[in-house]
């Protein structure tokens, strides 16, 4: 009966296996990662006492993962394609499940941010598992691999802080990181038991000797900056804003945790027509009038009525984040030849990182000049990706110039915007 249920759930095929298993261990990585992130501040508050002390450690500690993860998931990548997948998907999750079990132990604020900090290094499980997914992806299929695991990753999202807050009310918030570590050992057990690579694998992916140029991917990347930041800008200053409207502090608390649950909810269905929607290519003309609208709703937003006028154009805004973010993900994929698919998601994870890490810091500082000019910002920024995408066609180069001389000529590889004419492996890794 087990392995009945086992078959159906992972899967007949290998393949299958691979896929689902990458999809369900996304989800588990994602679920233990964020469990302690809501309980952040308290968790400072237990170690540093009341007063601005707690959240400004609580800020830095926020922040120090994904700004650690954008240093490093370039590295992981490269090394991704050098050494395959599975490796690097064991090393994330082995390396980031005793980290976070020994967040239950710090006594000073600046071991719990240095934990976090080394948790986002040792990390980039996602940039991982999108390049593994992507090179067993033909090219029709590769936007829909990409928003499968966007879903996941903000399904875990979600399930993570009900995991901390459930855990946190009955043993209390140190013991909120042991669990967190115990679920992304599950995903670990998941990669070790069902992923596995073809022996030749290095070898039948095109591309993978090839060095890969980061400036292939400027416009995914600044995709991924800027509406990373939009949709994170709204974290710091959506409280501080419900709050001038609603006196009461539990009202102020249900309106931010439902605009959170709703802001997920939204990303996750935009991650799943975007991935749905781009079967054939990411079409410039389409991206170009979603981040458009982007920027109008941050423009909306800076002059929204309180308090469900600003919570309706923040969920509204996380639902187009979401379909952006896939289609930026799936264009840099598109962009780059197979076997260089690792390195090219760890640029692009890296520049989704940044985004996120330095939205709230900027909104912080321009609250001294009013707590919705960083919405401004968003809108520059929204609007310089749409004139990038506007002129995509005749700015992406193709990574065929990489090709050394001394090679065989091989067919050009797809610009940012178009599907590749061949699929991801070569013939013969197919029965793999």
């Amino acid at each position: 009966m087990f392995k009945t249920v086992s078959r159906r759930l992972i899967g007949k095929t290998p393949a299958e296996r691979a896929g689902r298993s990458l999809i369900l261990a996304t989800f588990l990585s994602a679920t233990g990662f964020t469990s302690v992130f809501s309980l952040l501040p308290l968790y400072m508050h237990q170690l540093v006492g009341q007063g601005p002390g707690a959240v400004f450690w609580a800020g830095l500690a926020m922040a120090a993962t994904p700004m650690a993860g954008a240093v490093v998931s370039p590295l992981w990548g490269k090394l991704a394609d050098r050494f395959g997948y599975r490796p690097m998907l064991l090393r994330a999750c082995l390396s980031t499940a005793p980290v976070t079990l020994l967040m239950a132990i710090p006594d000073a604020p600046w071991q719990l941010v240095l934990l976090r900090a080394l948790a986002g290094a040792l990390g980039s499980f996602q940039p991982a598992a999108m390049g593994a997914l992507s090179s067993w992806s033909r090219p029709e299929d590769l936007s829909r691999a990409i928003g499968r695991l966007q879903m996941a990753q903000i399904a875990g999202a979600i399930a993570g802080p009900l995991l901390g807050g459930g855990i946190a009310t009955l043993y209390g918030i140190r013991a909120v990181p042991i669990a967190g570590g115990l679920v992304i050992s599950l995903g670990a057990l998941m990669v070790a038991r069902w992923f596995h690579e073809p022996k030749s694998k290095r070898a039948l992916l095109r591309g993978s000797n090839q060095p890969l140029r980061p400036t292939l991917l400027w416009l995914p990347m600044l995709t991924l900056v800027a509406i990373q930041f939009t949709d994170g800008s709204f974290n710091p200053i959506l409280p501080l804003l419900l709050a001038q409207g609603e006196p009461d502090p539990s009202t102020v608390a249900g309106l931010v945790g439902l605009a959170a649950a709703f802001n997920a909810t939204a990303a996750a269905v935009g991650s799943n027509l975007s991935g749905h929607g781009f079967k054939r290519g990411v079409k410039p003309h389409t991206v170009v009038v979603v981040t458009s609208l982007l920027a109008a709703l941050a423009l909306s937003a800076a002059a929204a009525p309180l308090p469900w006028g600003l919570v309706l154009l923040r969920i509204a805004c996380g639902g187009l984040a979401g379909g952006l973010a896939v289609a930026a993900f799936s264009a840099g994929g598109m962009a780059v030849l197979p076997g260089q698919r690792g390195s090219a998601y760890g640029w692009l994870a890296s520049a989704s990182s940044f985004g996120y890490a330095t939205s709230p810091i900027v909104a912080g500082a321009m609250a001294a000049i009013d707590l919705r000019a960083v919405l401004l910002l968003d809108v520059v920024f929204c609007l310089l990706t749409t004139v990038g995408w506007r002129w995509a066609k005749a700015a992406v180069p193709t990574p065929a110039s990489a090709t050394p001389a001394s090679t065989p000529t091989q067919p050009a590889a797809p610009t940012a915007v178009s599907a590749p004419p061949e699929e991801g492996l070569l013939d013969t890794n197919r029965e793999s």
